[in-house]
Parts: C-alpha cells; sequence; structure tokens
C-alpha cells in the first residue's frame, strides 16, 4: 500500500483467508457499501482444467475455492468490480474449453472481472493494483483506469503488461461510469481515530506502533482473538516481552472488530496507569447522553455504578464499548514467588470493570496488553480471559518480515506457487462521495 498512500481508499481487512468467514464479514453490509473485491494470492488451474485459488478452511487446512464458492459468498450484494489478483485466473483451462475463473465469475452474475492471463509477480501484480486503485480513486472509469494501469506498466518496461485482462458482462455499463467522484480540494483524514489512540504521548505525530500496511504475520492469533472475542470470552490478554507487537495486535484487532464507521463498537483506551479516577474521567469524557453522565456521577459504589452505565448510559442504545489496557505492567508488581500479580490498588477497579461487563448483559469487551501473564482475583472471571502469548517471528512470517528491509533481497517468486490465503479487504467510507471503497483477501504462506 506504499504507491497508494496519500489516495483516497481505506483498507478493510479480512485475517481469515477462508471463504466462509468471508461471507460472514460481507454480510455485515448493507448493499453497495463496497465498490471493489480485491482478492490477491495463489491461484492456478487443476489437471482436470478448473481453475481455483487457494485459500484456507476454518481450521486452517489448505482448500482450492472454485469461482461458485467466490460468488456465493459476495452473493446478493455483488461489488461493481472483482480484481482476481492471482496467476492465471484470467486463463481458460482445458485448452479453452473451460471458462477462466474471471469467466466463470460473470456467467455467476458480476458484472466485472479483472484477472491475469498467465503467471504473474508479485511485484508486478502489486504495482498494477496501485495504478489501478489510484486511477479510480481520482475519478476514472474502469475503462480509463486500465488504460493507465497499462501505461504506467509499459513505462516501466514490464514485457508481460497485457496479460491484466477485463471481462465485462453485458454492455459494460460499470466500466463507463466512475466508481467515485473525484477528492476535489476535500482533504484526507491525517490519520484515522483508532489510529491516534496509538500515538505517541510524547510526540503527536509518531505512532507507537507499525502501521497498517506493513503489519506481518500474527494472522492465527488474530483469526483466534476475533472469534473468541465475537463469542463468550470477556476479553483477550495479550502477553509477552517488549517489542513482539502486542499494541499492534490490539490496533489491529480494534480495526476488526471495532472500527467506529463500520461496527457497533466505540473505544475506551486507558495507557499504563489504570485507577478508579482516571476510568470514570475518560468514561464521562466519551458519554454524551445525558443519562450516562446522571450514572456515572450518581453515589453508587464503582461495580454497581460500571454495570449500570454499561446497560443504560450508551450514547446510543445500540452501542458498545471496547475496553483497551494498554502496556498493563505498570500495574502489577512481583510477589515473593516470582509471580506477577496485581497491585493492591488496582484490584478494585480492575474487578469492578471486568465484573461489569460480564453483568451487563451486553457484548462489551476488554484488551489487555501486558508483558507479563496474571490472573484475576475471581475465578469464574478469570476464565474468561483469553491468554494469548506472543513469540518472536518465525517461519513464513520471519521471512515476510525480512523481505521487507532495505537491502534484503531474494528471488522474486510467481503468484503461481503453493500458498495459503490470508485475507485483506480494503473498504472505504465514501463520506462526500468521493473515497473509493475496496474489499479484498491477501495471500500468506501455507507453511504458517
Amino acid at each position: 500500500m506504499d504507491a497508494t498512500r496519500g489516495v483516497a481508499l481505506t483498507l478493510r481487512v479480512e485475517e481469515s483467508g477462508c471463504v466462509s468467514e468471508l461471507q460472514k464479514t460481507w454480510r455485515r453490509y448493507g448493499d453497495n457499501h463496497f465498490d471493489v473485491f480485491h482478492l490477491t494470492g495463489h491461484a492456478s488451474i487443476n489437471d482436470r482444467g478448473e481453475p481455483y485459488f487457494i485459500t484456507e478452511t476454518e481450521t486452517g487446512d489448505r482448500h482450492d475455492a472454485k469461482a461458485g464458492e467466490i460468488a456465493d459468498a459476495l452473493r446478493y450484494r455483488f461489488p461493481r468490480l472483482v480484481f482476481l489478483s492471482g496467476c492465471r485466473t484470467g486463463q481458460a483451462g482445458d485448452r479453452g474449453a473451460t471458462p477462466s475463473m474471471a469467466e466463470a465469475l460473470l456467467n455467476l452474475g458480476l458484472a466485472a472481472v479483472l484477472g491475469w492471463g498467465r503467471p504473474i509477480g508479485d511485484e508486478v501484480a502489486t504495482q498494477a493494483a496501485a495504478c489501478l486503485y489510484a486511477s479510480l480513486a481520482d475519478g476514472l472509469n474502469l475503462v480509463q483506469a486500465i488504460a493507465a494501469t497499462y501505461q504506467n506498466l509499459r513505462e516501466a518496461k514490464i514485457p508481460n503488461w497485457y496479460l491484466l485482462r477485463l471481462y465485462g458482462r453485458g454492455k459494460l455499463d460499470v466500466s463507463l461510469a466512475a466508481l467515485v467522484e473525484p477528492l476535489g480540494d476535500r482533504l484526507l483524514p491525517v490519520t484515522s481515530e483508532i489510529e491516534q489512540l496509538f500515538l505517541d504521548p510524547n510526540d503527536a505525530t509518531t505512532p507507537r506502533v507499525v502501521r497498517r500496511e506493513d503489519f506481518v504475520g500474527r494472522r492465527r492469533i488474530l483469526q483466534t482473538c476475533l472469534r473468541r472475542l465475537r463469542g463468550n470470552d470477556l476479553g483477550v490478554l495479550l502477553h509477552g516481552m517488549g517489542g513482539l507487537g502486542k499494541t499492534t495486535v490490539a490496533k489491529r484487532l480494534l480495526e476488526r472488530i471495532a472500527d467506529p464507521q463500520n461496527s457497533n463498537y466505540d473505544t475506551i483506551f486507558n495507557f499504563k496507569q489504570f485507577d478508579e479516577a482516571k476510568l470514570l474521567q475518560d468514561l464521562a469524557r466519551h458519554c454524551t447522553s445525558e443519562a450516562g453522565q446522571e450514572i456515572l456521577n450518581g453515589k453508587l459504589p464503582l461495580m454497581p455504578k460500571l454495570t449500570k452505565f454499561l446497560r443504560e448510559g450508551m450514547n446510543q442504545r445500540d452501542r458498545c464499548l471496547m475496553f483497551v489496557l494498554d502496556d498493563f505492567e505498570e500495574n502489577l508488581e512481583e510477589n515473593v514467588n516470582g509471580a506477577w500479580v496485581l497491585k493492591f490498588e488496582v484490584v478494585e477497579p480492575l474487578m469492578a470493570l471486568v465484573s461489569a461487563i460480564a453483568r451487563s448483559g451486553l457484548p462489551h469487551k476488554l484488551i489487555i496488553t501486558c508483558r507479563y501473564d496474571f490472573s484475576l482475583p475471581d475465578v469464574a472471571l478469570n476464565a474468561r480471559l483469553l491468554r494469548v502469548p506472543l513469540y518472536s517471528l518465525r517461519g513464513a512470517d520471519l521471512q515476510k518480515k525480512c523481505d521487507r528491509l532495505a537491502g534484503f533481497q531474494l528471488p522474486k517468486l510467481s503468484r503461481g506457487g503453493g500458498g495459503a490465503f490470508g485475507g485483506v479487504a480494503k473498504t472505504g467510507d465514501r463520506g462526500g462521495g468521493w473515497e473509493s471503497e475496496v474489499v479484498g483477501m491477501v495471500g500468506g504462506d501455507f507453511a504458517e
């Protein structure tokens, strides 16, 4: 995404790499929410001439997804454009007897599909996608955007630029109309609401975590945390040594489950020291409802006050809160046995918050990042806090990280190789009608 930084386009990520999970995500959004679905990863054609995209099952096993499965995941809310950024997605199988995956999607009802006619390298595919989306976000129609992409690839002296193929159904009206209006004099937001939470408190221009487009790996951890946060667990405790990316994972979870534009969650963020006064101050600052302010200023003890607030004090009836306690090790101390435990003054406010979340009967959630694992005094509540240890990157994740380091270059890989598929989705809130909305999925490595 470096090539599209500053472009009117934002990201929506589907981490699972699983078509059934993509379908669940897709159905949470209304008609015409997404302009483009971008699917990137490893694809090929099997011995029977059937094109497929390598995906995963819900348990992480390899699954070769056919065009029908992808169409079913998007059904009744088809985007205006699908980009199959994988090898041979625009190539017919069985010497032309079997339609390509792009053509098969057209036959299943989609209006316009982009695919590659032969194996293509990652660098070329990335450059093509960046130019295409930048052109669409500038207000060009699909035909113009593809022409600009061809020109860009030719100027870069890429010999197989013509392998990018557009398949259209009917009169291709979608190709002759711009997806969005040009930006004009309107300014792009510098940072999202979630990104602002993770800025360095001593330097508001410096993020404490890596950028979303630079995030590498941790897909299994994200999958597990998302599944449990959407279930009965009260929250997640991410623990491990400093520098392993606990806060970055927390930010990615927020972007997936608590994006204020695409979910019913608002975020209450606490950095380091945690106490009753700070918690109530944060809640009061966020609260815009009269009922909520009355509850917070009332004389109830802390736990029933928080419980009542979480039930009756939300700004809107359907809103919930995602509490993030970042760098929580400040609130721990080591006991005589060498175990890390809550400081005495932290026990009451933390247990009041966790108990209130449990008693509210609503899906309020908690994310804690901490160097050390610790237990809650209440055994039942402690069992409902998922503990996720983070270790240093290894295997395919480490390889991806090394590939991005300056001076660390490996031979370019073709997208025809084997690999599983993670999920990245790109969306945007058009707001004034100018921002391109894209959803997609991105490839990962199967040997994770």
